[in-house]
């Protein structure tokens, strides 16, 4: 379970280790179309935001880095809507 006090990081991490990703090899190769879906999915219920169609593309988990810059900008637009 995802713990009150974790970074979006540490989020990030979490959900992608509990999907059986290895986070020390690339994403998009370890996962299918189902595993994206899930995957996205529980990014938008734990950071209550809605990843646009444009960003449901596999080039979004090219990396820790890149899921943390999309969530982080979504993030914002929350914030500012």
């Amino acid at each position: 379970m995802i713990g009150p006090h974790m970074d979006t990081r540490e989020k990030i991490v979490d959900i992608l280790e509990r999907n059986a990703i290895d986070t020390n090899r690339p994403i998009v190769e370890q996962i299918d179309s189902m595993a994206f879906t899930t995957i996205v999915v529980e990014f938008e219920q734990e950071f209550e935001i809605e990843f646009p169609d444009e960003l449901l593309i596999a080039d979004s988990l090219a990396s820790i880095d890149r899921i943390e810059e999309i969530i982080g900008n979504l993030l914002e637009q929350k914030k500012s809507a």
